[in-house]
């Protein structure tokens, strides 16, 4: 019998559960991530052996010893404390006691408005992590102990590497994207990420760390899509400013020349998302399979040749695993 989506999902948190936020020299933790993201790409079946590998190749670091609680209700109190990667424990302990408390939609639309200036930090894996956490939790029906466990971990990640994006950018990078105000934010999204994989396709050849950098201006565009259903409308365009100067500040430090805006045609992709999502799971990295998740959704939404031509490619740029 074909496990389901929940099944899958619940038992790689079960496996997950002793992980904390980084592993290896201060690496984010990508397994809870991958993991959903395999389930949304159809294969719940796999999510188990795939948690399993990447245990056996993943040393995680203990989280933090507490030093203080968060006092929600002080703002002079915890955002002194955003950034403060020494306060995991106490951001964790603080959306833990959140979570048990609240509705998860309703902790998400009080601290994503005040996080989402600050996502640059760790790559942008604070508000991707969260953004996989809420696409896990069950459509009907409560979630459980895991769950919630998860998406604390997402936000007490992105709030305690909570960075803004450097006031010093050249912001010529992105100075053809679209501005919000145009479309609005959700089309915006989607010409944003369709800029952005044509910037990574003509890149797709560097070395692989300018590579990943490049991976997370889409995947974290993408995470962002995540919340805007349960957000006020007014925050959309401030999240999508929010997207444009974090993928500025990504560019100035791996693009030499500015990229310029550009519809041409990527190159022919004839696989099918069908064959892409195949090939991603069986490929194993979790970039991999989490940049084809996300370039499948915003093809879905607004579809584009790049994306498939993307996923195509990050393929054969990163290593498999053996």
């Amino acid at each position: 019998m074909a496990m389901s989506r929940q099944d899958a999902i619940n038992d790689a948190l079960a496996r997950l559960s002793d992980l904390g936020f980084t592993y290896g020299p201060n690496y984010a933790e990508h397994g809870p991530m991958a993991a959903e993201a395999i389930s949304t790409l159809g294969y719940n079946d796999a999510v188990a052996d795939w948690v399993e590998a990447y245990k056996k190749d993943h040393r995680p670091h203990p989280l933090p010893p507490r030093c203080q609680p968060i006092d929600d209700a002080d703002e002079q109190q915890w955002r002194p404390a955003l950034g403060n990667r020494s306060r995991l424990s106490d951001w964790y302990d603080h959306f833990r006691q959140e979570l048990a408390a609240n509705a998860s939609h309703d902790v998400v639309r009080r601290w994503a408005p005040r996080l989402i200036d600050g996502h640059a930090g760790a790559l942008t894996h604070g508000l991707i992590r969260t953004s996989h956490a809420l696409r896990g939790l069950p459509v009907e029906g409560k979630p459980t102990q895991l769950q919630l466990d998860e998406l604390a971990r997402g936000l007490a990640y992105w709030a305690g590497t909570y960075q803004m994006p450097s006031r010093r950018v050249d912001p010529t990078p992105l100075v053809a994207l679209p501005d919000a105000a145009q479309d609005g934010a959700g089309i915006a999204l989607c010409r944003h990420t369709a800029f952005l994989g044509r910037v990574l396709l003509a890149h797709i050849d560097r070395p692989m760390t300018p590579v990943i950098q490049l991976v997370h201006t889409i995947t974290s565009a993408a995470a962002i899509r995540t919340l805007l259903p349960l957000l006020p409308c007014e925050f959309a365009e401030d999240a999508y400013e929010a997207a444009q100067r974090v993928s500025a500040d990504i560019l100035a430090r791996v693009v030499s020349a500015p990229p310029a805006m550009t519809n041409a045609e990527p190159p022919h992709c004839q696989l099918q998302w069908d064959d892409l999502a195949a090939r991603a799971v069986a490929h194993r990295d979790e970039h991999v399979i989490k940049l084809t998740d996300a370039c499948l959704h915003e093809d879905f939404i607004r579809p584009d040749p790049i994306y498939r031509a993307v996923a195509e490619a990050i393929q054969r740029c990163l290593p498999a695993w053996s």
